[in-house]
């Protein structure tokens, strides 16, 4: 899954997302394996206002091939992610469980490149 890849779908049960969904803009991921089977993931995207926002995270994996945990410092959450599907040349598919507190959210992004 590594690469370049652009957020070209996004669905999820979080709230948050009704309210901003109309000024969200489809941003970029860049996901880097690390030495130890780790995932670098590097996100940007437009602000409603033309500014740039970023977040990188650093998943480390699992025992579980494809499978990913990592805590957002940001959001606050514990955050168990999956490659779902990948078609290197084409798409891939990230599943993943947002908890925060005794609260689960879903979010799937499908990226292309």
């Amino acid at each position: 899954v590594a690469g370049k890849w652009y957020l070209i779908g996004f669905a999820t049960n979080a709230e948050w997302f009704i309210a901003r969904k109309a000024n969200m803009k489809m941003g970029v991921a860049m996901l880097t394996p690390t030495d130890e089977g780790d995932l670098e993931m590097a996100y940007s995207s437009l602000n409603p206002d033309g500014t740039c926002w970023r977040m990188n995270h650093l998943a480390q994996k699992t025992d579980v091939p494809g499978k990913f945990s990592f805590q957002s410092e940001r959001w606050e959450t514990d955050n168990d992610m999956r490659v779902v599907d990948v078609k290197y040349d084409e798409y891939a598919l990230i599943h993943t469980i947002k908890t925060k507190a005794d609260s689960s959210t879903i979010l799937n992004k499908l990226y292309g490149n």
